[in-house]
């Protein structure tokens, strides 16, 4: 195994947190951190966004806690202002929190997907074309980064599907 890497505060230096390699991820701007911590074998994760332009950040800005995923998957915004977790916990049930980091608002939201089992890699080039059975049909932000739409099965038919459209700093 891979030896756990530090992350430091570089004014004042301390030591901010410790990760494993590759559980961990960077903002396009590089100030936000997102980081997944696995509770020492038993499969319990601890997903944390930290805001590393602040003065001194001392906690996440957002965190999700004490859950056993089968799947997730993080992504910010194309200018770092907005974040992303989708996981699955239940075989058909997503679960998608938003944060605007700028305002620390909060978009929340669990549904069930009509495919079984239902995958969250539809953004993923490897699954263009694919044999997947994606439960989320697509997401993503409007060219202002506060607003995120997304969109998911509701039936095991392909034109059966909600969507959602939302102002993430309300």
């Amino acid at each position: 195994p891979l030896d756990p890497w530090n992350v430091f505060l570089k004014s004042p230096r301390r030591l901010l947190f410790t990760v494993a390699p590759g559980a961990f991820g960077w903002s396009p701007d590089e100030d936000r951190l997102s980081v997944n911590r696995q509770l020492g074998g038993t499969g319990i994760q601890t997903f944390e966004l930290w805001d590393l332009a602040q003065t001194n950040p001392v906690q996440p800005i957002w965190s999700l806690s004490d859950a056993t995923w089968m799947s997730t998957r993080v992504r910010f915004s194309d200018d770092g202002s907005s974040y992303l977790f989708a996981g699955v916990r239940n075989v058909n049930q997503i679960t998608l929190n938003v944060v605007d980091v700028p305002t620390r608002a909060l978009h929340a939201s669990t549904f069930p997907v009509g495919t079984l089992p239902s995958d969250i890699d539809t953004d993923l080039p490897e699954n263009l074309g694919a044999p997947s059975n994606p439960g989320i049909a697509g997401w993503g932000w409007g060219p202002d980064a506060t607003r995120f739409t997304y969109s998911w099965r509701t039936g095991t038919s392909p034109d059966e599907f909600a969507q959602t459209l939302v102002n993430v700093r309300t």
